[in-house]
């Protein structure tokens, strides 16, 4: 999973920590193994939602292979939405009765926030600005490789060459008026 883009190591969880406290209220504000959410269960919910965010920034055209050179106002900002969305989860994931219909209104309210990254993403807003770079086409190039023509030895003059166990045509229908393949695609 990915891990949480942040200036500083533990702003997102302290962000989160502080979004959904009083989830914890009654073992003094700190989440433990034996607390609900659990400490884990927030890390999970920070790693989930980076992966999402890192997505949607990679499918935008944005670098996020090398997000540790991303500048330090990216990484705040990408923060604050890293935390909108685990504490998103951690309150939608909360087990309670709900007895009015603004029980869950918390957690819409850090919904509609953190939603608000991917809108200005599908708007357009240009993350450049912040820090956060695009992929440059020397990135997005691939590079090809192989055994040129010069380096290929002819199959009688390797030595070292085994027969292969199945030849071209070995397993075609003779009876077949054409030795075309099937087509597979779906129209």
């Amino acid at each position: 999973m990915a891990t949480a883009i942040e200036k500083t190591q533990g702003d997102v969880r302290s962000q989160t920590e502080l979004l959904v406290k009083h989830m914890v209220q009654s073992s003094g504000g700190t989440f433990t193994q034996s607390t609900f959410p659990s400490s884990r269960d927030v890390d999970v919910a920070i790693e989930a939602t980076a992966a999402e965010i890192l997505g949607w920034f990679g499918s935008r055209g944005y670098d996020t292979d090398h997000t540790a050179n991303w500048a330090a106002l990216a990484k705040q900002y990408v923060a604050w939405y890293n935390a909108l969305g685990a504490a998103y989860r951690l309150e939608n994931a909360h087990t309670g009765a709900v007895f009015t219909a603004s029980a869950k209104s918390r957690a819409d309210g850090y919904w509609r926030q953190y939603q608000k990254l991917q809108e200005d993403l599908d708007g357009g807003m240009s993350f450049v600005e912040i820090g956060i770079p695009r992929l440059t086409s020397a990135i997005l190039q691939g590079s090809v490789t192989g055994v040129s023509v010069q380096e290929k030895k002819d199959a009688h003059a390797d030595t070292d060459r085994v027969q292969p166990f199945f030849e071209r045509d070995q397993f075609s229908d003779p009876t077949s008026p054409s030795k075309r393949p099937v087509d597979t695609t779906l129209t």
